[in-house]
């Protein structure tokens, strides 16, 4: 008797220092998550907060220097949509309260002009974008065309990061009556098994290596997994360690009627209440 009642004690002290190292871990990472936050959101505010004031105290043969210290504060700009569109998901998806709103929507306007936006950061790298989209361009799709776009953009921002200079990214997609199936290929760093695992969690990042030559907060692919969970979707990974990695995402189409759908806007376009010029 007393034999097993030391066995069950040994046990339950295992899985106490189990539990507590465990713990330290997940507050090691929040606290990494933490000091990023400072590194990728207030030290950007801070940068286009001191271009702007530059701007504004410019004198007009400086003119060429505005330009291109506005095009600084629209890159600092859209990397910081960039994380804050991260956080603010991730923050819904750990709510739990997260729902999907359905829109007769244009799959072919949302990726080509996602590319677009992106193809800045993969043009200074000599980083070609090969798109191959497998249905009519005018064709709608009901989904929900948010979470599609932040499933897209962080699978191509991935890529991206990852790519190899003067390499290859390959985008597929194609649409069926029944499934959006979506492919984002790189040709570079690639993972490990172990890493595989890793590369979902939130607040991680697969090497610490990586991280120190790669911006962002750890959290996109945990979104991207969340998201196509929310779909009762399906994400696939192939990858090799130094030949690139492939994500691979089926999402289910409703089967709802669309009369009543109203189509999906754009959240490219911009509307100013005021004439500022």
């Amino acid at each position: 008797m007393a034999e097993e009642l030391k066995k069950i004690i040994d046990e339950q002290k295992a899985l106490i220092i189990s539990l507590n190292e465990k713990l330290a871990i997940c507050e090691g990472t929040k606290s990494h998550f933490i000091s990023n936050i400072r590194n990728e959101i207030i030290n950007p505010f801070a940068s286009i907060h001191g271009l702007a004031k530059f701007i504004i105290q410019s004198k007009k043969e400086e003119w060429k220097k505005v330009i291109s210290i506005a095009s600084l504060i629209h890159k600092e700009s859209f990397m910081l949509d960039f994380q804050l569109m991260n956080i603010f998901s991730a923050a819904e998806l750990e709510s739990g309260e997260l729902g999907l709103n359905f829109y007769k929507s244009n799959l072919n306007e949302l990726i080509i002009s996602e590319i677009n936006n992106y193809n800045t950061f993969a043009k200074k790298r000599k980083i070609q974008i090969i798109l191959n989209l497998q249905f009519d361009s005018d064709m709608l799709v009901v989904t929900d065309l948010s979470k599609i776009k932040i499933i897209f953009v962080n699978l191509l921002m991935n890529a991206i990061n990852f790519s190899k200079d003067e390499s290859k990214i390959n985008v597929e997609c194609i649409v069926d009556s029944k499934n959006i199936y979506l492919s984002v290929t790189d040709y570079g760093e690639g993972l490990s098994e172990d890493s595989k695992q890793l590369i979902f969690e939130r607040f991680s990042k697969a090497n610490s290596e990586i991280n120190s030559i790669n911006s962002g907060l750890g959290i996109g692919l945990s979104v991207v997994a969340g998201y196509i969970e929310l779909f009762n979707g399906e994400l696939k990974l192939e990858s090799e360690k130094n030949k690139g990695s492939k994500f691979m995402v089926n999402i289910p189409i409703p089967d709802i009627q669309t009369n009543g759908l109203d189509m999906a806007q754009s959240e490219n376009e911009i509307f100013f209440e005021d004439e500022l010029f």
